[in-house]
């Protein structure tokens, strides 16, 4: 992170020229924990602070009906950023990348967006967690997204456990939801899987997403590894090599990030599914694929993923009532995917 004044080894900036066409109306006011970018973390995370989103008093009335929902995006002008760089080094080694192809709050038109977690209201401020903008922020505008469950449909908290149970409940035929999710305790035969279906689906089917890969070195406790594009073979590292015996978790969120930008691209490309490695540590903290795995069901497209035992109530927390639970099963997940190309009806335990 630098100063806003500050210019890296081989970055590049322009005049910037005076607007000329559309004017932002600000909304609001959001308050966060944060004075300055040093301290301001990357990405918002549903396990950060408490932050405030104030409504000016001539948009209150729109906030009637925001207490149903759970999950929002946020929109907001990022004040103090500079404007004017076309070339940036974010890793300040002196390669640079142009301004579009970065996740950078450095950008002609600084806009952010966060995908927050709603904890309250009081009055005209909204409550909540997943913000990574400084104190004092303007807000351009707030939407709920479809992603989330409206807080009516089921009892809270939603755990993975219930929604098994409510699975069974509602038997064996049942509409196709065209979300599933495949419980993984070893991720690789998972991934595996994925990879094997990828490669009998794919000369019928446009798939976009990512499959996980290991990253191939010894002695590493993690096993944080490579994200690999479906659609144009591109790998994402989503780990820091922190040397032989190291203990500690390498995982790296940037990389995750990263892949997450290019599987939105190729949603919007066009696509007939979505495969996205898993829901993990990243995800549940409403990182990583996340963005992804909302472009993916906005567009309506089916989805297919896997999760671990530890992150299962932080994906049904994610994802209820959307999804169906399938076993790691080829031909299961097949029979699932046919089903949902044709809209029919599939059994699942």
């Amino acid at each position: 992170m630098v100063r806003r004044d500050e210019i890296r080894p081989g970055e590049q900036a322009v005049e910037f020229p005076d607007a000329t066409d559309a004017a932002l109306l600000y909304i609001g006011k959001i308050r966060t924990p944060w004075t300055t970018r040093m301290e301001c973390p990357r990405q918002g995370r549903w396990d950060g602070p408490e932050c405030r989103i104030e409504i000016f008093p001539l948009w209150r009335d729109a906030l009637r009906g925001v207490e149903d929902y759970a999950q929002f995006e946020v929109l907001y002008w990022l004040h103090r950023s500079r404007r004017d760089l076309v070339l940036q080094s974010p890793r300040c080694d002196g390669q640079t990348r142009g301004t579009f192809s970065l996740r950078t709050p450095v950008r002609p038109n600084p806009i952010g967006t966060s995908i927050v977690k709603l904890i309250g209201i009081e009055q005209s401020m909204l409550i909540v967690r997943g913000l990574d903008c400084l104190d004092g922020t303007p807000l351009i505008d707030l939407n709920r997204t479809v992603a989330r469950l409206h807080r009516s449909r089921l009892p809270r908290p939603v755990t993975w456990k219930w929604m098994r149970s409510a699975q069974g409940r509602l038997g064996m035929e049942q509409p196709i939801k065209t979300i599933a999710v495949v419980p993984s305790a070893r991720g690789s035969a998972v991934q595996k899987i994925f990879r094997d279906l990828i490669e009998r689906w794919k000369s019928t089917a446009r798939i976009a997403g990512v499959v996980e890969e290991g990253h191939e070195l010894a002695d590493r406790f993690c096993g944080a590894g490579r994200l690999r594009s479906i659609t144009d073979g591109s790998c994402y590292p989503i780990f820091q090599d922190l040397g032989p015996g190291s203990k500690a978790c390498h995982l790296d969120a940037s990389g995750a990030m990263a892949a997450s930008d290019a599987v939105q691209r190729d949603i919007t490309a066009g696509c007939d599914l979505v495969l996205l490695s898993k829901f993990g540590r990243l995800e549940a903290a409403r990182g990583g694929l996340v963005p992804a795995f909302i472009a993916a069901t906005e567009t309506g497209v089916p989805i297919l993923t896997s999760v671990s035992a530890k992150f299962e109530d932080a994906w049904a927390q994610f994802a209820a009532p959307m999804y169906v639970v399938l076993p790691a099963d080829s031909a299961t997940i097949d029979e699932w995917w046919r089903a949902a190309r044709s809209g029919d009806k599939v059994g699942c335990s």
